[in-house]
């Protein structure tokens, strides 16, 4: 059963029905970030119910609270006196969404069958579970019991992730930020949003990282990490 799936999507409706039908009359909501907000987490739901597993023993933070948060950033308040003052500013919004759209697009393309919406489930134990031996009988774990493919786990270094090590993550929070910009920063509603998706998603990336470096025993730190030096933004972070 597709139980992330299901309550995403729910998630994804209760958020909508929220900038829809339910806000006053005076919040109104940007249309073209709103489309592409629901543009971007239609084809996510759409690749979650064809994933051929739903690991429900690791929970994802990021997507939990994106489901939510990146319709609401596109909330803006009402001003009948709005005179086109944002207008560059609007237009500047819209290029970076769509430029984090064409990020996650690319991305995504780049990964192929290896896209995943989740970390990789926690390894269980002590502290000192990175170590070799412990990487080794965690993979055989989860092959054992069908969690992953008996082939070692595939680390993409091409495209997207030469530059950043999670550009899918990069794209998402570029669009929450372009519709902020779009509406000049000024709904609190959208502000709370974007901070609120982007403490998921740093929190998901560090669990990912862990993991990740867990399973491929020492490859990501060792070599990835150094090749690669910035999680989201280029020379920035």
């Amino acid at each position: 059963m597709k139980i992330r799936a299901i309550v995403f999507s729910l998630e994804w409706i209760l958020a909508n029905m929220l900038v829809l039908r339910v806000l006053d009359d005076r919040y109104s909501f940007h249309v073209v970030p709103w489309v592409l907000w629901n543009i971007t987490f239609g084809i996510f739901l759409f690749k979650l119910f064809l994933a051929p597993k739903d690991d429900i023993s690791v929970w994802p933070v990021g997507p939990t609270v994106g489901a939510f948060g990146f319709v609401l950033t596109a909330i803006k308040i009402r001003d009948p006196a709005d005179d086109g003052e944002f207008r560059f500013v609007a237009v500047l919004g819209y290029g970076i969404c769509l430029l984090g759209l064409a990020l996650i697009g690319i991305a995504s393309d780049t990964l192929g069958d290896d896209w995943k919406d989740a970390p990789p489930p926690e390894s269980s134990g002590d502290k000192d579970a990175a170590s070799t031996d412990e990487a080794s009988k965690l993979v055989s774990k989860l092959v054992s019991t069908n969690k992953i493919e008996s082939k070692p786990p595939n680390l993409v270094t091409t495209g997207p992730y030469g530059l950043v090590r999670h550009p899918i993550y990069c794209g998402l929070l570029m669009e929450a930020l372009g519709s902020n910009v779009v509406g000049g920063f000024s709904s609190w509603i959208a502000l709370t949003a974007l901070a609120s998706v982007t403490a998921a998603y740093a929190i998901q990336l560090g669990q990912e990282e862990r993991e990740l470096n867990l399973l491929l025993d020492g490859q990501y730190d060792g070599d990835y990490k150094e090749k690669t030096r910035y999680k989201l933004v280029p020379f920035v972070y």
